[in-house]
């Protein structure tokens, strides 16, 4: 059966692929009413539609706004414009639109509310916004196509605001038709086909006016002197079609509505916050002026919420406005194809499901995609299979997408959908081309180019035309390129979802269910070099690209540019060293070997250590013979001779091409169609990297190997690293042949430190390591033999060298091992290092210390040495319980020792600070300096009990001085610092024992031992003589306080009987009594109480002196007064006054000196009356003597 004989419909018939709002033909509009299918999707639109608009026909709603969303081929358009025909009731062929539709909607209570709106006098205003768009589109452009389409739908010139406004108020004044006839009149010619000119027939136009009484001549002449074109606003707008639609309600005396009808809003709008923002203040208004008389339905590739979104600002109100939203599926559209167009009749449908089944595992086989998107599929099964034939399932997906993403790229117009044909004429028409082949036919992919490119820009048909016009005339290119080459250009921007490979476009092209596969890659194969060849294409590894006119250009230039073979050399180890082998390092075990990396004779990194060569040849030079191999890998290399089956050097040398040509033009100026192509080709060249990449890998795990003079046949894998660093492992265990000899291997410096300071030997020789440990031992014996010093860096490189090749951390663990074992020590400036020191580590880990480390066999003691120094330590200490093995016994010694340094320090620091009169100074300072001198020889054991053996005598001698010293500081230190005490308080008091002999003895004995302390001084005769003096000198103390006591009482009592003789009571007496009598009882000294009665002379002279001026102050006389008061009586008279009362007259302050008793009578021994008599004479003199001149003498 033919094709064309399949069908339900006239595949021939004509269908308006693509819906233009402004196709108003009788014809037109009868075949959209008849063919116009009503899917589920669409009917539920209807009824969301219809629900909203009945129950505004009922209530007032400000909610005006339709908002009806969909890609690119959904039917959108369509469905506006059939609205349309619906609100108004469009009648085609004598039938309504109703009538043609409602029976569609299958849901009795749907037809009736269509049916009820269609019964309202409705004006749909139906346009599309790219079309209607004002040359200067501003931010007010939304508005003024609106107030446009209003104009123009009540007959006015919309294309200016202020002509149509003029026509308006011709027409509110009721006089249209009389305004045009005298216009016609006067000027010849109708109003409407001449209007637009109304500024070059101002005269013709004023005089219509003032004749048919719509303005005054004047008027009319004011009104042309008016610029108003561009005097436009929101709010007059809508206020005039607020008044309009009120009208029009009251004279269709019933319900009225009008309709803005505009498509591709979303379009229009694109990204321009301004228009949104427009939109939104028009629908805003409509709804709130006009109570639901006016409504907004608009479609649009993004729904509202999504563009309000993209804008980022508050576009609430629209959203509020547009409350009922339609979003239209490709669904939609794929039902209305296979319904309008693929519907089958039934002979036609019973043979293509017979087909179906007979040939469903050749078909399976024909639609098979590699890495396209899942849902690309051929058929669902036999029912699928019929309503699409002769399309594929994948088709409906792939050309919606291959649309949609033609209008992304610029390759279509955005804005003008009538300039586009549909995927309805894209199915027919490619349906249409195979009309006259059977069943066996199948519509391939490419013929879908010939409907998309009536609406191409030029510069993409032109690419086509030009390869068709070379393969007329054989110009590189046959016949049979050109399908290809329009495949290509459909598929060129949905690559994520169809990948241009070989195996996806020979299932692309298939024509026949018949096709053979091979047959067809091959032909496809060779259509693609040639159109590669001659830059209508270009290949990115196993994908092919369609070029245009610039990409061609661009790949002419880059094919002619000869890149440096020592770049793609670089670009090729790059790959090699930093993907596929990325790290220049081989493990094995716990081991990290470095690896030296070639790449045929081109050095790589700058690591010493094992050598890797790679063999590719992308150098130029030949790859080396079996024998050249086996030879170069016998001088230590590891070789990995790549497959030369992989053509990684076409991707390397095609991407150093585009690199090269990319750097040439990085200054240049560039249009944005260059610079996107040149992105492109930089994606292009990290493409053709990564399949180098892929194909290296590939190479590798293909390749062969050599290792040290033998073929070398590594480990299966899928990874061509891991088959690297196996051939490098068995280089490794060639090279490093004592690597065996560590087995066991540590990961922290804490399993170190663990060695050093918890070491436990292992049971039943079972030591880890014990190879390695054993090797490094005769290193250090051997190096001692020689009187040859071994640093521990040295070991470090020694063993991490060949062929040992241990890794550090290892070595270290070996050396700690013996350390703690004692078979070795660690020396650094000729000390040895305490395994307990911090800083060990450091030796043995880090480089610089390293250097200075020194790693030695260990001597062994002799028994002399250890028994001397054991004992010299007891001597010194007491303790008589050290152990007898010399690590321990060296610990014991240490802590032992620095006990006792430390006590020596304490005395040093404080006793002898407090009383540096001790005796045994001298013997505690060398003692100290002994132990010190011990301490620092290091804290290596042997060292110690060297050291101490050496010193044995001297630590005698010293042990036998701190015994002495010890019992001094235990008990005589006491008596000693009573001693000194005593003899300082003494040196001023020596004369008050004058005559006691043995107390003055027993002050000899203290001075004596103060003056010469020893640690052999009779402390027990020293202690009698601190007590003999301290009793004594008591006694003296005691007496001498009772008879000062006395003179003090004595002394205040004539005091006190002078105060009371004048009279006098004074507070101060009593004070100085107490404090005189205090100073008695707290004086420690005799001095100090022979200095009472000198105090109590003082006291006692300015206590009498203060009694005699509180008397004179009491009883001094006051003055006469002589003075006369003058009087004046009341006449004004003076008389005489009477003398006032006598004043006191201040009495001369008395004169009296002190004398002091002990100047009168001085301290004298007297034996008889005449040297009484004497000394009384004396005394009476002195007091004449100071009587001269005063009024009297005081003694004190």
């Amino acid at each position: 059966m033919k094709i064309k004989d399949m069908f339900e419909h006239d595949i021939d018939r004509n269908i308006n692929g693509v819906i233009k709002v402004d196709q108003e033909d009788d014809g037109s509009v009868r075949q959209e009413l008849n063919e116009y299918v009503v899917t589920d999707e669409l009917r539920r639109h209807f009824k969301t539609l219809f629900d909203a608009y009945d129950r505004a026909l009922d209530v007032p709603t400000d909610k005006v706004g339709v908002w009806i969303s969909g890609s690119f081929g959904s039917g959108k358009s369509h469905f506006l414009k059939m609205l349309s025909y619906l609100f108004t009731n469009r009648e085609a062929a004598g039938k309504t639109a109703i009538e043609y539709i409602a029976p569609r909607f299958e849901d009795d209570e749907l037809a009736d509310k269509a049916k009820r709106a269609a019964g309202v006098t409705t004006d749909a205003i139906l346009f599309n916004m790219g079309i209607k768009s004002p040359l200067n589109k501003d931010g007010s452009a939304v508005a003024r196509i609106f107030a446009k389409m209003y104009y123009e739908s009540r007959g006015f010139y919309g294309a200016d605001f202020k002509l149509a406004r003029l026509e308006r108020r011709i027409d509110d004044a009721g006089k249209t038709q009389e305004f045009r006839a005298a216009f016609e009149e006067i000027n010849h010619s109708s109003w409407v086909d001449g209007r637009e000119d109304y500024d070059f027939n101002s005269d013709d136009v004023i005089e219509a006016l003032s004749r048919t009484g719509v303005m005054s001549k004047d008027e009319a002449e004011r009104w042309y002197e008016k610029s108003e074109s561009n005097d436009f606003s929101i709010d007059q707008l809508t206020d005039d079609i607020a008044k309009y639609t009120k009208r029009r309600e009251q004279e269709c005396g019933g319900l009225y509505r009008m309709i803005f009808m505009a498509d591709e809003m979303s379009q229009f709008i694109a990204s321009d916050t301004e228009l949104m923002l427009n939109l939104q203040s028009i629908v805003e208004a409509l709804g709130t002026k006009c109570g639901g008389r006016v409504w907004v339905m608009v479609t649009g590739q993004q729904a509202i919420d999504q563009i309000t979104k993209v804008k980022g600002s508050d576009f609430s109100k629209i959203q509020d406005r547009f409350n009922t939203r339609l979003s239209l599926s490709s669904s939609c559209a794929d039902e209305v194809i296979r319904r309008r167009i693929l519907a089958k009749n039934q002979d036609a449908n019973d043979l293509l499901k017979a087909e179906y089944q007979e040939r469903s595992a050749v078909l399976n086989n024909l639609y098979s995609f590699k890495d396209a998107a899942a849902d690309l599929i051929g058929y669902e099964g036999a029912e699928d299979f019929a309503s699409t034939y002769p399309f594929a399932d994948y088709q409906f997906k792939l050309i919606q997408k291959i649309m949609d993403e033609l209008r992304n790229h610029g390759a279509s117009g955005k804005n003008s959908s009538s300039a586009e044909r549909s995927m309805l004429s894209g199915f027919q028409d490619s349906a249409r081309c195979i009309e006259d082949k059977d069943q066996n036919a199948l519509v391939p992919l490419w013929r879908f180019y010939n409907t998309i490119s009536t609406s191409l820009e030029d510069y993409h048909r032109r690419v086509v035309l030009r390869a068709a016009d070379a393969a007329q005339k054989g110009q590189g290119l046959e016949e049979c390129d050109i399908p290809v080459l329009k495949l290509l250009f459909l598929i060129l921007y949905v690559d994520k979802d169809m990948p241009a490979n070989v195996e996806n476009l020979i299932t692309l092209m298939t024509d026949d269910v018949r096709t053979d596969r091979i047959n067809v890659r091959e032909q496809i194969s060779q259509s693609l070099e040639r159109l590669v060849r001659q830059n209508y294409v270009a290949r990115n590894g196993e994908t092919y690209k369609y070029l245009t006119d610039e990409e061609q250009e661009i790949a002419q230039q880059i094919s002619r540019v000869q890149p440096d073979a020592a770049k793609i050399t670089s670009k090729a180890a790059q790959i090699m060293f930093r993907q596929v082998f990325e790290n220049a390092k081989v493990t094995v075990g716990k081991n990290v070997f470095d690896v030296e990396e070639y790449l045929d004779d081109t050095r790589f990194n700058s690591a010493s250590g094992l050598a890797l060569r790679v063999i590719s040849g992308v150098d130029g030079t030949p790859i080396p013979s079996r024998e050249d191999l086996l030879l170069n890998s016998s001088r230590g290399e590891a070789i990995v001779v790549l497959d030369s089956q992989q053509d990684y050097y076409d991707c390397l040398y095609q991407s150093a091409c585009i690199e090269q040509y990319l750097n040439s033009r990085q200054a240049d100026n560039r249009s944005e169609v260059v610079a996107s192509i040149l992105r492109g080709k930089q994606e292009e060249r990290v493409a053709l990297d990564k399949r180098a990449e892929d194909l290296m890998r590939q190479a590798v795990l293909h390749g062969t190997f050599y290792v040290y003079g033998s073929e070398y046949s590594p480990v299966k894998s899928a990874s061509a690293k891991n088959m690297i660093e196996d051939c490098v492992r068995q280089l490794v265990s060639v090279t490093y042949n004592k690597l065996s000899l560590i087995d066991k291997n540590y990961d922290s410096d804490v399993q170190i430190k663990q060695i050093l300071t918890a070491y436990t030997p292992a049971m039943n020789g079972q030591e880890p390591n014990a190879g390695a440990i054993e090797a490094v031992m005769r290193l250090l014996e051997a190096r001692a033999a020689q009187h040859m010093q071994v640093t521990m860096a040295e070991l470090l490189e020694t063993y991490h060298a060949k062929p040992y090749g241990w890794a550090e951390i290892d070595i270290a663990a070996v050396v700690a091992t013996l350390l703690a074992q004692k078979r070795a020590r660690l020396l650094c400036a000729g000390q040895a290092i305490d395994l307990r020191d911090s800083k060990i580590l450091d030796y043995l880990r880090k480089a610089a210390k390293a250097r200075q480390a020194v790693v030695e066999a260990r001597q062994q003691l002799s028994r002399a040495a250890i028994s001397k120094a054991r004992q010299a330590v007891e001597e010194l200490s007491g303790n008589h319980t050290l152990p007898l093995e010399e690590d321990s016994l060296a610990e014991a010694c240490r802590g032992e020792l620095e006990k006792r340094h430390d006590s020596l320090a304490s005395l040093l620091s404080v006793e002898y600070q407090r009383n540096p009169g001790y005796p045994g100074y001298k013997e505690v300072v060398h003692a100290k300096n002994l132990i010190e001198g011990l301490l620092q020889s290091g804290r290596d054991a042997v060292d110690l009990i060297m050291a101490i053996a050496g010193k044995e005598g001297e630590l005698g001698d010293a042990a036998e001085d701190l015994e002495d010293i010890d019992e001094f500081f235990g008990s005589k230190a006491a008596v000693f610092d009573s001693a000194c005490e005593i003899f300082k308080r003494m040196e001023s008091e020596r004369d008050y024992f004058e005559g006691d002999s043995e107390t003055l003895d027993a002050l000899s004995v203290i001075g004596g031992a103060v003056k010469q302390p020893s640690l052999s001084l009779q402390f027990q005769k020293l202690s009698e003589a601190n007590l003999k003096v301290r009793t004594a000198y008591k006694e003296l103390l005691d007496q001498k306080r009772i008879a000062m006591l006395n003179s003090v009482e004595e002394r205040y009592g004539d005091i006190e009987a002078y105060a009371q003789n004048r009279g006098v009571a004074l507070a101060r007496i009593g004070e100085t009594h107490s404090a005189r009598k205090d100073e008695v009882h707290n004086a420690t000294t005799l001095t100090a109480l022979d200095a009472v009665p000198a105090k109590l002379d003082r006291a006692q002279t300015a206590l009498y002196r203060m009694i005699d001026e509180a008397y004179e102050e009491t009883n001094r006389p006051k003055p006469a007064n002589t003075s006369v008061t003058v009087t004046t009586d009341h006449s004004g008279v003076t008389a005489p006054g009477l003398p006032n009362k006598p004043q006191s007259v201040p009495v001369p302050r008395r004169r009296v000196k002190s004398v002091s008793r002990s100047m009168v009578f001085r301290p004298l021994e007297l034996s008889s009356q005449q040297q009484i008599d004497d000394y009384l004479e004396a005394a009476r003199k002195e007091l004449l003597r100071s009587l001269e001149g005063n009024d009297a003498i005081r003694l004190g």
